[in-house]
């Protein structure tokens, strides 16, 4: 007998019975659905545990309400900033403190651990638009999901929500929400590719905030219309800037010219009019193939394996290549031909070579992260070269090789 009363005392104390989920339609958000068949009303926190070695559990949202005793009722949709220090990125512990049918100071918590894990594609990259854009908008996503649960998931379908603030002032999300791709089934071995169509509802390329998130809803494991829910900080808008330095040349640490008189002479030693002891002369940029990918791994840009393509970019100008969509690091190649313009001198001995380089890369990261209940906002910094703002982490700009080898000009005295 009383173990009996024990146990109905236990799950009088335990009988609260709500769940976290995500609402896509209408303003998309968490909500809290109530399954107690009593009221609620008070106060819900959402919690963390940090990575460390303590594991310290932080608050991420906390909101006072009414979940009414109907079954299946829910609150408004919330949203908060997902910790960046997070031991488990996407789980989540609720915790109700309030009033619980006629008890006060009833207190009931659930665990959120349906998570999908959210990798790069097969192109590395989430989204790429031409620099031109008009509208400046990406409409496609693409990303690898798994299932990181440990329940099946099937029959159901995938949405993805890339969350963003339009400014830096802006204090809640803006969302574009995906078409939803049907699902038979998610696995939990090996990542699957998905594209996520945005055409109705682009993401633009002048935001901060960026957040992609992918929501399954569906049936996991015994229950039907459940989800499970993936989030990635991925980068903001980043643009792949190139630069044809290569109208000037850097000649005994003084700036001229490429291929003028001038810059000839100094490196003639025939007197023939041919600069034949140094490269002073201009070029354009041919065939520039660009490849990105992971930054563990070295993949080199070629004709037969790239991201992007530029036919030409003449000598003193300016592109902006493209915006990707990426991790914060990544690596960036270009293989491309170096030719003389048009209309330079035949004489140039100078002209045919083909290039390859590898860099690391960095995107841009514009946003306000949470670290262990602190609130840290990073920002991204451009460097101005010859009147042009450019992002460093992603772009190239191409020079002639100094003369002599030891010269050394300054950037600013191109201004």
């Amino acid at each position: 007998r009383a173990v009996g009363y024990s146990a109905g005392l236990l799950n009088y104390f335990f009988r609260g019975d709500f769940k976290l989920d995500y609402e896509t339609s209408g303003t998309p958000g968490y909500v809290l659905i109530n399954n107690t068949g009593e009221k609620m009303e008070g106060d819900f926190t959402v919690y963390y545990d940090n990575d460390t070695i303590n594991e310290e559990r932080f608050p991420v949202w906390t909101g006072r309400g009414i979940l009414e005793a109907t079954m299946g009722d829910k609150t408004n949709t919330f949203d908060f900033i997902p910790p960046s220090d997070a031991k488990e990125h996407g789980k989540y512990v609720i915790v109700f403190r309030g009033k619980m049918g006629n008890e006060d100071g009833a207190v009931a918590g659930y665990v959120f651990r349906r998570i999908l894990e959210i990798t790069p594609p097969g192109q590395f990259v989430y989204s790429m638009i031409p620099g031109n854009s008009n509208p400046r908008e990406f409409t496609q996503l693409k990303a690898k999901i798994r299932n990181a649960s440990s329940e099946e998931i099937r029959n159901g379908a995938l949405y993805a929500i890339a969350k963003y603030k339009t400014s830096t002032t802006q204090t809640d999300f803006t969302y574009s929400v995906s078409s939803p791709r049907p699902v038979s089934s998610l696995g939990s071995d090996t990542a699957a590719e998905f594209t996520f169509d945005f055409t109705d509802n682009p993401v633009p390329v002048s935001i901060s905030d960026l957040y992609l998130q992918v929501i399954f809803r569906g049936s996991i494991g015994d229950e039907n219309n459940a989800v499970a829910i993936g989030l990635k900080d991925i980068s903001e808008p980043t643009p792949v800037d190139l630069f044809n330095n290569m109208d000037r040349v850097c000649i005994h640490n003084t700036w001229f010219i490429a291929g003028s008189p001038d810059a000839i002479k100094q490196a003639d030693k025939n007197d023939d009019g041919i600069a034949e002891d140094g490269d002073v002369y201009s070029h354009d940029m041919k065939d520039i193939h660009i490849k990105f990918s992971p930054p563990g791994t070295a993949v080199y840009a070629s004709p037969d394996d790239y991201s992007y393509y530029v036919s030409s970019l003449s000598a003193g100008s300016f592109k902006r290549v493209v915006y990707i969509l990426a991790d914060c690091k990544f690596n960036y190649s270009f293989y491309n031909k170096w030719r003389p313009p048009d209309t330079a001198n035949t004489k140039d001995p100078f002209t045919h070579l083909d290039d390859v380089s590898l860099y690391s890369g960095s995107a841009v990261k514009n946003q306000t992260e949470i670290i262990s209940d602190d609130s840290v906002y990073s920002y991204p910094v451009y460097y101005n070269f010859r009147g042009i703002d450019m992002w460093w982490g992603s772009g190239l700009i191409y020079e002639n090789p100094s003369y002599p080898d030891d010269a050394k000009c300054e950037w600013e005295a191109l201004h």
